[in-house]
């Protein structure tokens, strides 16, 4: 059992060490250093807010989730345009066409 022991550390230890690659959070190559995306502007707001009152949210669920991360002074004007775009289009969707006449 001696001799074998021996051996065996001779092989581990003779043998170079074999580092594991370094591991990133994601599993990949980390990405170069890039500047913060631009905030979404006044009318990306809209759009978006617009979109979410048309999928079912209210506009207190709305603005519960999203005033808190507009500029305050900014809220009130994109909250009215968002209320004024909500009902011209919601109009519009509820209007059936008069089919074509021949």
């Amino acid at each position: 059992m001696p001799a074998f022991l021996a051996e065996h550390l001779r092989r581990r230890l003779t043998r170079p060490a074999i580092t594991p690659p370094a591991k990133t959070k994601s599993g990949t190559a980390p990405l170069p250093d890039q500047p913060p995306p631009a905030p979404p502007t006044e009318q990306e707001l809209v759009d978006m807010f617009v979109t979410f009152l048309h999928d079912g949210m209210s506009m207190e669920e709305v603005e519960g989730q999203f005033s808190a991360s507009v500029d305050p002074s900014r809220w009130p004007d994109i909250r009215r345009r968002v209320l004024e775009r909500y009902e011209a289009e919601k109009g519009l969707m509820g209007r059936p066409e008069a089919p074509p006449r021949s």
